[in-house]
């Protein structure tokens, strides 16, 4: 299926057919904005780090009716379908002499938790423009392809002011159509200011549409993640996001943040949404390059030599990096 902005500014499905081109297009798109070589490794340990927070999410054990017995529980008579996995030779005892003080023991049918869901919220405000604006969306491509490779279905937001959600015709807001999203990441138009309200909202509505995120009925825990990625305070909105951060604690949903800009300058709004909901915080700076030395003239063969320079990829920086440091 194609996506779609749903505020319907246009006619046209500017993602449509997206993944036809090219074997792979995440990773196409990937290498259209790969800057620096050094900006690049940063980017994989911040990905490193986040999605660590999935796998282990991911590779715990819950509660699920068609999984296997892992081990024993008291029997529940109060659920029918738990009839089968009581032990025969325990209710056969109980049965002889029944008491509500010792339940004859049943099996606990467990399986790991796969999947998930991870919502991108990507600042597109004017402060973004250039640099910031290509580290971003290089980011959550490399994010896309993460999720893609652990099975997860993936959202996308784009904010300034307003919050842009791009969802499928139908009004799927989660997919796994990654060549589409990733399409759609490329974007690096940049104007407006900052809310963080509004988008937070957006996917939060999006997340409680799905029902609560802990194990009802027997299902798993869902893992729920959402990245937002900014460079500035708020200007718009409720600049705390108070009412957001209660409401990701009661879906189960963490908060990353990460914030272009000096660390010492970290926005304490950011801080506390990612504190509350157990989420990383990772701050990106520009980092200068190091004064390169003049040429310089070999005493044997009198040979001038230039100063080794880092090779750009893609329509990277011309000089200095993106650095990444975990707060």
């Amino acid at each position: 299926p194609s996506v779609t902005a749903p505020s319907c500014e246009s006619g046209d499905d500017p993602l449509a057919g997206g993944g036809l081109e090219a074997p792979d297009p995440v990773s196409a798109n990937m290498q259209l904005l790969d800057v620096d070589r050094t900006s690049v490794e940063n980017i994989d340990l911040l990905l490193s780090r986040l999605v660590g927070s999935m796998d282990r999410g991911n590779s715990e054990l819950a509660e699920h009716s068609g999984g296997s017995p892992r081990r024993w529980r008291a029997w529940d008579p109060r659920a029918a379908s738990d009839l089968t996995e009581v032990d025969a030779l325990e209710m056969h005892r109980w049965v002889q002499d029944p008491s509500p003080l010792a339940w004859p023991r049943a099996r606990q049918r467990m399986r790991r938790n796969r999947g998930g869901l991870v919502a991108v919220l990507r600042d597109v405000s004017m402060s973004m423009t250039g640099v910031n604006a290509t580290w971003s969306a290089r980011v959550t491509l490399a994010l896309i392809d993460a999720a893609r490779q652990r099975r997860m279905r993936l959202g996308y937001i784009e904010f300034n002011h307003r919050s842009k959600k791009y969802c499928h015709q139908d009004g799927t807001f989660f997919s796994d159509d990654y060549n589409a999203i990733s399409d759609a990441a490329l974007n690096l138009s940049c104007q407006g200011w900052t809310n963080y309200e509004a988008p937070l909202a957006d996917a939060l509505r999006e997340f409680a549409a799905l029902g609560p995120g802990g194990g009802a009925g027997g299902q798993p825990r869902q893992q729920r993640h959402v990245l937002l990625i900014t460079d500035g305070v708020p200007t718009h909105g409720d600049p705390e996001v108070r009412l957001q951060r209660a409401r990701a604690q009661d879906l189960g949903v963490v908060v990353h943040s990460v914030y272009l800009g000096w660390p010492l300058r970290y926005p304490p709004a950011l801080e506390a949404l990612s504190e509350s909901t157990r989420g990383s915080q990772f701050a990106a700076f520009y980092q200068p390059p190091k004064r390169h030395p003049s040429p310089v003239r070999t005493r044997v063969s009198g040979e001038v030599k230039e100063p080794r320079k880092r090779a750009p990829l893609g329509s990277g920086l011309d000089s200095g990096y993106i650095c990444v440091v975990e707060r």
